[in-house]
């Protein structure tokens, strides 16, 4: 059996993510002619027309179905929610499948989209701000929570009547698509992407990287190698737009929100946000700029895109210059932080960061006589006619990379740095015990939304099924049940923040010593109060989960902390080993044999403290 696990897990490295490739090496790599949606570039369009009907992978209404080769189970949780003194039955969907389910199938009313507007104005920009502002502020945790709460302003009874679902990158475009067909305003969004060709010289590289590696490991790490190289969310050179759908298109077509939406959600990755500008020469205009690190730029609803495949959408920036942002997950979960050291800069090419959707409008729109536009060309401005375009969130206000407060100060600061004391018009001070405290409260919710998030697993019965014979080939993105429930993604982000608290105390410590102006402190031992508002906010910090007996188990901080390489990110383990218990506490784990054996041999995927995308 234990022979049997170590094949299936060397297997997690012979696949990769792009249509029609079959073969490897630098032969697949120097082809640059299939795109995102498995099309030969040449046949892409600059516009499609997008199908107005909703994807049923459920013709037959049966009650378990298979999708993508994974077994969809129709027992889809309820809740109730009330709106106007009424109550309404609600399903907790965990899975965009779950939306073929029949009785969420049932739970459905016609959306026509009916567009009024040529062109967004300053008052349904700021509308939209209001609108994602409140949403972010709600307590909701899921997508459907959002739109059929109270935090929704914008809802209304046909909110209780259907069953919304998002995942991580789609969430700023859903978010966008739906106050657009709720105001009668245009949408537009691209549906196709391509890889930007790679150099000679890059060729070269990668043909004598992969014959190292295939010489060393053999042709399964060769393969795996291809799945790194040629997987659009993270391509070297980043990746440009090749085929745009808008609402209204060129041709009049009735469009449903009810099935737009899930388009939208099966189309877009993370890859979609790794860009900035056009290609020279390019049809077509990216969904997004990169603006001006100002207060009036980077408002609720800018998007927020880290280069190793995540995206938030900002929903507030306080006085002090703190941008706070939500983020989607698959299996629906809605959760919030703040943006950290964490987001690096990595270059224009990638497109991370900061991104607003670019202004749009209809050109030579065609009405019918209820004065609704049926038809139309949507035209998306171009970088240069963004006045608050720029890229020095990528180059630095100073040039050559460097980021300073103003161009005449001698030295620079930090990226995080400087974009708070932007953000706040100049009044940002880093007050090192606060900030422990902000870091360790982030940790706390992170650990807390990580409890529904594995109790959603628990609750599907996916723990106590029979382990699969096999992991996904990458485990970080796939789908059905593992990817609903499995976190090995959300697990390197939680280890991630456990060692970086430690990093940036180290770093404010050296800053103050060295009489950095931004650093704001009046005790006499930043060391021991550092430790001392790390202890009182850890404290304060208490984990409850469930364990396999439905009995509440809690932990604190620090034993989190001294487990987090323990934590099981595989949804076929039972809770303990889900929460990395030992000892008295792990005696409830109903796990047979062969799942602890698949325990114990991804202890070296749970040590992994970077994502590995291959």
């Amino acid at each position: 059996m234990r022979k049997k696990i170590l094949v299936a897990l060397a297997a997690i490295f012979s696949g990769f993510i792009v249509a029609g490739c079959v073969h490897s090496g630098t032969d697949l790599y120097s082809k640059n002619d299939i795109t995102s949606a498995g099309r030969k570039v040449s046949r892409a369009p600059a516009e499609y027309v997008l199908e107005n009907q909703f994807e049923d992978y459920n013709p037959e209404n049966l009650e378990q179905f298979e999708y993508n080769g994974q077994t969809v189970k129709c027992n889809v949780p309820t809740r109730t929610e009330t709106f106007n003194g009424k109550t309404y039955t609600k399903f907790n969907v965990t899975d965009t499948a779950q939306l073929s389910c029949p009785q969420v199938k049932a739970l459905s009313t016609k959306r026509p989209w009916k567009v009024k507007k040529l062109k967004w104005d300053d008052a349904d920009e700021k509308g939209f701000q209001n609108f994602v502002k409140k949403m972010g502020e709600s307590k909701c945790n899921t997508t459907d929570k959002c739109f059929s709460g109270p935090g929704n302003i914008l809802r209304t009874e046909e909110d209780m009547l259907n069953t919304f679902y998002t995942d991580c990158a789609d969430f700023p475009y859903y978010l966008r698509a739906y106050y657009a067909y709720k105001k009668n305003l245009p949408f537009s969004f691209v549906r196709e992407i391509m890889r930007v060709p790679f150099t000679d010289a890059q060729l070269n590289q990668m043909k004598a990287e992969r014959a190292a590696i295939v010489a060393k490991s053999g042709e399964a790490a060769g393969v795996k190698y291809d799945g790194t190289v040629m997987d659009l969310r993270y391509s070297r050179n980043g990746n440009y737009p090749v085929a745009r759908s808008s609402i209204p298109a060129s041709t009049p077509v009735e469009y449903d929100f009810g099935a737009v939406a899930p388009r939208i959600v099966n189309m877009i990755s993370s890859g979609f946000f790794r860009m900035t500008s056009p290609q020279p020469g390019g049809l077509v205009q990216p969904d997004f700029y990169s603006p001006k690190i100002a207060s009036g730029n980077i408002v609720p609803g800018t998007a927020l895109y880290k280069t190793n495949g995540h995206v938030a959408v900002v929903y507030d920036v306080t006085p002090k210059g703190e941008v706070l942002f939500a983020d989607a997950h698959p299996d629906n979960s809605i959760t919030r932080g703040r943006f950290n050291p964490d987001y690096g800069v990595y270059g224009a090419r990638y497109g991370g960061n900061f991104k607003n959707f670019r202004p749009l409008q209809i050109v030579n729109p065609t009405y019918d006589s209820a004065g609704n536009i049926t038809a139309g060309r949507i035209y998306v401005a171009a970088d240069s006619e963004i006045p608050e375009y720029s890229l020095e969130q990528y180059n630095g206000n100073a040039g050559q990379g460097v980021y300073k407060n103003k161009i005449s100060d001698a030295k620079g600061m930090g990226f995080f740095d400087w974009v708070k004391v932007r953000l706040s018009g100049g009044a940002y001070k880093l007050e090192p015990t606060i900030e422990m405290k902000n870091e360790v409260d982030a940790l706390c919710l992170m650990a807390k939304d990580r409890v529904e998030s594995v109790q959603k697993g628990i609750d599907s019965g996916t723990s106590r099924l029979a382990h699969p014979i096999n992991l996904p080939a990458n485990i970080y993105g796939t789908e059905g049940a593992w990817e609903s429930y499995s976190s090995p993604g959300s697990d390197i982000r939680l280890r991630g923040k456990m060692l970086s608290i430690p990093d940036d105390a180290k770093a404010w410590i050296k800053r103050y010593n060295e009489k950095d102006s931004f650093i704001s402190y009046k005790g006499t031992n930043l060391k021991a109060d550092l430790i001392a508002s790390y202890k009182a906010a850890a404290v304060a910090c208490k984990i409850t989960y469930k364990n396999s007996a439905g009995s509440p188990v809690t932990i604190t901080l620090d034993q989190l902390i001294n487990r987090a390489a323990l934590l099981s990110f595989d949804p076929y383990n039972c809770p303990e080993l889900r929460w990395g218990a030992t000892g008295q506490e792990a005696a409830s784990c109903s796990d047979d044999a062969n799942k602890k054996d698949w325990y114990r041999y991804q202890q070296f995927l749970r040590n992994i403290t970077e994502k590995d995308n291959a």
